[in-house]
């Protein structure tokens, strides 16, 4: 998060990388590239590639969210798992993925940027997170907030499981900051449970649940924000339309 420029983050890797096991996912979140104080020279369609950062960490798969995680970063050891780095016999692979994209080079090589919903092609490879870990990082959050002053925080899209864990954690009295969440649009069983059973808002304003998010393209910063004129600096893109209209008046 605190990353100025493509070499922090190789840095910041490498480091990890000295106190991981071989074959342990490295995972992060928070690099922006339109903010870098400088830019590698490397770069393909507005963003850097992965070799340095597969340089320093070729055991272990890495994963790197955009600060908006409407794309990310992956180095060479992760897209092997994935097996994206097999090539056709012309040398160029085509990676099709609807509502977004995988960022190849000239010679169709994919450059570890996944944008948008391309990031499923990753992320469906990196071990599920637990209870435990889930309750750490709930309590490193609240902790956070404490101590940058936040007093409340509102969550857009939750599943199920994460539900699941602020009720726990509400009733175990760890719930020491208030959350507004928004219920994931993706999952129409739990939509209709909650169109049921109407909005949450418990006695202590300290856990709400009454909206649901439903995103229908990407951030600017990724490039997936869908847009009617082209990118200034990618004249032949629009952006990515995530979630076609159909599907959100099904939601409704």
């Amino acid at each position: 998060m605190n990353t100025n420029n493509y070499q922090d983050i190789i840095d910041a890797v490498k480091a990890r990388v000295k106190v991981s096991k071989p074959g342990e996912w490295i995972v992060g979140r928070g690099w922006h590239q339109s903010k870098w104080d400088s830019l590698p020279e490397d770069m393909v369609k507005g963003f850097q590639t992965h070799h340095l950062l597969s340089e320093v960490s070729p055991k272990n798969p890495v994963y790197l969210s955009h600060a908006s995680e409407h794309a990310g970063f992956a180095n060479a050891k992760a897209m092997d798992i994935a097996g994206l780095q097999v090539l056709t016999k012309d040398g160029i692979k085509k990676f099709e993925i609807e509502g977004g994209e995988v960022i190849v080079d000239a010679f169709g090589r994919p450059t570890g940027i996944f944008n948008e919903r391309a990031q499923s092609l990753i992320l469906k490879h990196i071990p599920e997170k637990t209870p435990e870990t889930d309750a750490q990082a709930f309590n490193l959050a609240i902790s956070a907030c404490h101590k940058n002053g936040i007093t409340s925080f509102h969550d857009a899209g939750i599943p199920r499981e994460t539900i699941t864990l602020y009720e726990k954690m509400k009733l175990g009295g760890k719930m020491k900051t208030r959350l507004y969440a928004m219920l994931t649009g993706w999952d129409k069983e739990l939509l209709n449970e909650w169109y049921t059973k109407g909005p949450m808002v418990d006695t202590d304003h300290l856990l709400t649940i009454r909206s649901v998010k439903l995103n229908c393209d990407g951030a600017l910063g990724s490039r997936g924000a869908w847009l009617i004129e082209p990118y200034t600096d990618r004249p032949d893109h629009y952006g990515h339309e995530t979630l076609p209209m159909d599907f959100v008046k099904k939601r409704l």
